[in-house]
C-alpha cells in the first residue's frame, strides 16, 4: 500500500494547551483558577487562598503520574487540568 493512499483532508481540532511562565506572585495560578471546569494539582505553596478544586499535593513523581493517569482513565467532570 502506498503512503499516498493514506493522505487525508480531515481537520483535527484539539484542545488548547498552555504553558504559563512567570515570576512568583504574578497571578499564574489565579489565572488558571478562572478557567471553567479546572482542577489544580498544587506543585508549590500559594494556591490555598483560591476557592478552586484541587487534588492532594504530590510528594513524588510517581504521585504526579498516578494523578494524571487517574484523570485520563477515570470518570470525572473536570474539563481542564493545571499543575
Amino acid at each position: 500500500m502506498s503512503l499516498l493512499s493514506e493522505v487525508t483532508l480531515k481537520a483535527e481540532i484539539k484542545p488548547p494547551r498552555l504553558v504559563i511562565y512567570g515570576k512568583s506572585k504574578v497571578g499564574k495560578t489565579t489565572f488558571a483558577a478562572g478557567i471553567p471546569g479546572i482542577v489544580l494539582l498544587p506543585a508549590e505553596e500559594g494556591e490555598g487562598i483560591l476557592d478552586v478544586p484541587r487534588l492532594p499535593r504530590p510528594e513524588t513523581w510517581e504521585d504526579v503520574l498516578n494523578t494524571v493517569g487517574a484523570l485520563l482513565t477515570e470518570e470525572h467532570a473536570y474539563k481542564a487540568f493545571c499543575i
